[in-house]
């Protein structure tokens, strides 16, 4: 199941999206795919509880003095949207 997460600084209105897999080990072997991890949540069984408790676990982690590094640390498990955004990333450099 795809999930697109927004996520922002709690200051801030609106957020990025942050989009990720969630599958089960049965539906991989019903669809006999394989596929790399970022962007992918494994569960026993789908939960949209156990979901945000994953979330939320890993955005407690992601904690930076910056949003760009909060944004830049939640990267490395999601998919950001302006993960190869050029111009976006110039632009929070400067900020």
């Amino acid at each position: 199941m795809q999930v697109t997460a927004t996520i922002g600084p709690s200051d801030a209105a609106g957020g990025d999206n942050f989009d990720f897999v969630v599958a089960t080990p049965r539906a991989f072997e019903l669809r006999g795919e394989l596929c790399w991890g970022r962007g992918l949540l494994l569960m026993n069984e789908f939960s949209w509880d156990a979901v945000r408790r994953m979330l939320q676990r890993l955005l407690a982690h992601a904690v930076r003095p910056t949003w760009s590094e909060v944004a830049a640390e939640l990267n490395k498990e999601l998919l950001w949207e302006f993960d190869r955004c050029a111009e976006h990333k110039a632009k929070q450099s400067a900020v």
